[in-house]
């Protein structure tokens, strides 16, 4: 049978709430498309008719299953804010004996519930309008540019800060709500996306291989991957010494930023809701320099005079980098996101290549830096202006960084084919031997 879940309010604010439920809908069971009508579930409602037709009104006895559910989805996406009721047995108790499912419904179970919320309340915290004015949208902003959501929970208890997304494996998964089935935390997916590249560069020590890359360079026949003269195959992934990393670049990238409640549920059943979608630019995230790699500051003089330095770079277009927050319902902010790059200018191009990415809530920002300054601290002292000279210098404190605060990706994956194979090949001095293949 139905069982009372909660009620969604109208996004429009003109105070109307509608009561949703879970569980097998015996209304639909005996109304089926005329059930779908009634809700306005104008696509349902003609499914509903079709495949009962089809299937001799076998499917009139499925669908009932799962309405309740498709009419909680049909709410949301209309925009509707879902106030869920808590599993606790109290709460349901002091819910069923409301006189009404209006307002003292609501205010029956204010203590009592969870926000599935699919509106903006009051702003999203780190999205700056497009005319360079650091400041966030207003709610009204936010509705008429329609492309903004944010969960939000106005009555869910304190919890502990944020806890970053600490590997692939799938532990950083495992959350609890707390023990009144009130929502307090949710999983925010954030995915950087542009064009990009595989970069590579190392040292070739094998006098054989030289021998035969000399005699490639010669034919003017050279790439990535290669069969030599002697049968052997050659690979620039084997000469990684010196640089290798694979993403987007970070320059005018597009950002999409994501959330779920689903906590317990495998990742591949969660629902995601999209509360932002736009230019990385037109975000508060910060971007700094997490490395620069310098063919003139390696120390080259235990390499024999002989060996030789393979470049290659990949062009790949729609790389997309992804990584998640599980995170308190209200406390997610993108001006906590910090985006490390690998600045190519040195080596390759003017790419910005996504290295690190980092979680790092205000306060300890504010901690870091107290430590890296010492007696020397200033309140003014922001860490995102020492974060390039931290991962440069202070080995100790950026390796304490990265351990708290890292958010090791879920998934890079781009077009899947490459548009160039550049290759350049120097000896030790840095003088040109080949080069070809630039984008």
């Amino acid at each position: 049978m139905s069982v009372f879940s909660g009620t969604a309010e109208d996004p429009s604010g003109n105070g109307v709430s509608l009561p949703f439920y879970s569980g097998f809908s015996w209304a639909c069971l005996f109304a089926i498309f005329f059930w779908f009508a009634a809700k306005k579930m104008w696509l349902w409602t003609f499914m509903s008719l079709l495949l009962g037709i089809f299937t001799s009104g076998i499917s009139w006895f499925v669908i009932p299953f799962f309405a309740n559910k498709l009419y909680s989805k049909h709410l949301l996406k209309k925009g509707y804010k879902m106030r869920y009721i808590s599993k606790n047995t109290e709460a349901l108790q002091q819910v069923s004996s409301s006189e009404n499912a209006g307002n003292t419904v609501e205010s029956s179970f204010s203590n009592t519930v969870g926000i599935h919320n699919t509106e903006v309340t009051e702003s999203v915290r780190g999205i700056q309008v497009s005319n360079d004015k650091e400041t966030t949208l207003s709610a009204d902003r936010l509705r008429q540019k329609g492309d903004v959501h944010l969960s939000m929970n106005e009555e869910a208890p304190q919890v502990d800060a944020v806890t970053p997304a600490k590997n692939t494996s799938g532990d950083m998964l495992n959350y609890n709500n707390n023990e009144k089935g009130v929502v307090t935390k949710k999983i925010v997916r954030v995915t950087i996306t542009n064009t990009g590249a595989e970069y590579m560069c190392g040292v070739v020590e094998d006098k054989t291989v030289i021998s035969s890359l000399r005699l490639k360079i010669e034919e003017g026949s050279v790439s990535s991957y290669m069969e030599m003269d002697n049968g052997e195959d050659f690979s620039s992934s084997n000469y990684t010494n010196i640089l290798q990393v694979y993403g987007p670049n970070i320059s005018d990238a597009a950002i999409e930023v994501e959330e779920t409640v689903d906590i317990d549920q495998d990742n591949t059943d969660r629902e995601y809701k999209e509360i932002f979608s736009g230019d990385i630019g037109d975000t508060m995230i910060n971007k700094f320099s997490s490395s620069n790699p310098n063919f003139y500051l390696i120390d080259m003089s235990d390499y024999p005079e002989e060996c030789l330095i393979f470049y290659n770079q990949k062009i790949e277009k729609r790389i997309h980098y992804t990584v998640e927050v599980e995170c308190n319902v209200d406390d997610f902010d993108l001006s906590d996101i910090y985006i490390g790059s690998m600045n190519m200018d040195e080596t390759f191009s003017n790419d910005e290549i996504i290295e690190d990415v980092l979680y790092i809530p205000k306060d300890r920002a504010k901690q870091y830096m107290m430590e890296y300054h010492g007696n020397n601290y200033d309140a003014d002292c922001q860490l995102l202006d020492y974060l390039s000279e931290i991962y440069s210098d202070s080995k100790e404190l950026k390796e304490i960084i990265r351990e708290n605060h890292l958010l090791i990706p879920i998934d890079i994956e781009g077009k899947g084919e490459w548009e160039n194979d550049y290759i350049k090949i120097t000896d030790l001095s840095g003088d040109v031997l080949f080069e070809e293949g630039e984008y």
